[in-house]
């Protein structure tokens, strides 16, 4: 950015003094530290005694509104940093956080014509970083593929299942089913004593889950492409309802939860998992770093998004705001194993995974991603492989209290 347009940035947005604690985290740590002001295009923040951060890493921004249950997560870079202070520039920051920060900052301008100006300056920015927030893989491209990494994804969905505890008679949803897990896995252990709905966005998802479904003769369970902002589901419809890895890559995912709370019986039980931080996520903050400097920002691997829930209180306050009041979170541990590291390079190859990323790339460039990938992963490399740590959260509970 160019001294004229930063400068002309900070006209746009008027920042308010705003006495509050602020938690930054990254791949390398957490850090705690006092708000000083905020905008609807970043935040000043005192420097924390233990910093180690440095400027242009992606963090996310975790505010706690002083009064409220409500709270403001902000995906951001570092500006520049001071002795005292740290700026922080706003690079994405979900519908819910804007809806809290517009308020917050309404109140305090007490000008409505200058809000209505902010807030044109902030659509222009973020049309920039809805295209930025979505450049997830190509799921309906890759759903043949997919299945690649269902070995390695199915701790996960035992613990979902553990946690949803399915019971004969129930009738069951899974959201963001993609190619059928870990539906398929319920449906072949129960039967028919149960009825299964799983519903994706991505229509080639659907198809290769319904395939599945057919060919091990599972009448029991069917599947629907369907988003998870639209249910088209009657109030109440399902006694238990789960999603792995879906709701921080939905669109709207306050929208996708109240939808899940809607079709959900008031006695219905729900269990819901998504990645954690940046840091517990190794192979996309892999990804991020060494595409990040070779390819354009909108084509970076999405870990802002896909890590957008682990931030402390995210999970809660969203599941909060759609509803839910009965639940539990905790932090669970699993591993990616492969028998070497070219075991694990072959499989993100061969699902395309990071096709985006690689059509992107220089020519001559692909070779040394490889080779990057392969330093940073040298440290989780033994005589029993390559065995990669990852931390989600699962949220379960019921529907109110």
């Amino acid at each position: 950015m160019t001294q004229n347009n930063a400068n002309d940035e900070r006209r746009h947005f008027k920042r308010i003094p705003f006495d509050a604690e602020a938690e930054l985290s990254s791949s390398n740590g957490r850090w705690r530290g006092r708000l000083i002001d905020l905008s609807l295009n970043g935040a000043l923040m005192e420097r924390p005694a233990d910093w180690t951060g440095a400027t242009g890493e992606p963090y996310i921004l975790h505010i706690r509104l002083a009064g409220d249950d409500v709270s403001i997560n902000m995906d951001a870079v570092i500006a520049h940093v001071a002795t005292n202070q740290i700026g922080l520039r706003c690079t994405h920051i979900d519908i819910d956080s804007i809806a809290h920060l517009r308020r917050f900052v309404e109140l305090n301008l007490g000008d409505t014509g200058l809000l209505n100006r902010e807030l044109s300056a902030l659509g222009d920015t973020h049309e920039q970083q809805h295209n930025s927030a979505n450049n997830q893989p190509d799921w309906g491209r890759i759903a043949e593929k997919f299945d690649l990494w269902l070995p390695q994804l199915a701790p996960v969905g035992e613990a979902l299942l553990a946690a949803l505890n399915a019971q004969v008679g129930d009738i069951i949803l899974d959201v963001a089913s993609g190619t059928g897990e870990p539906a398929l896995t319920l449906a072949r252990r129960m039967g028919n004593t149960l009825k299964i709905t799983g519903t994706d966005a991505a229509e080639p998802m659907v198809k290769v889950a319904q395939k599945k479904a057919a060919q091990e003769n599972l009448p029991h369970i069917h599947f629907q492409h369907m988003a998870a902002e639209k249910l088209l589901f009657d109030d109440g419809a399902f006694d238990k309802i789960m999603c792995r890895f879906g709701v921080m890559l939905f669109e709207d995912s306050l929208q996708g939860l109240r939808e899940m709370h809607r079709v959900l019986k008031p006695e219905g039980r729900f269990s819901i998992a998504v990645w954690s931080t940046p840091e517990t996520m190794p192979t996309m903050y892999w990804a991020h770093q060494v595409f990040k400097d070779r390819v354009p920002p909108e084509k970076h691997p999405p870990l802002a998004k896909v890590t957008s829930l682990g931030a402390p209180g995210a999970l809660d306050n969203i599941l909060r705001q759609a509803g839910f009041t009965n639940f539990t979170i905790h932090a669970h541990t699993f591993n990616y194993r492969f028998p070497s590291f070219n075991d694990y390079w072959d499989i993100v190859e061969q699902s395309d995974i990071m096709k985006m990323q690689y059509d992107a790339l220089a020519e001559g460039e692909r070779d040394k991603i490889r080779e990057d990938v392969a330093a940073l992963a040298h440290a989780f490399t033994s005589s029993e492989g390559l065995i990669i740590p990852h931390e989600f959260l699962l949220a379960e509970g019921g529907k109110c209290g």
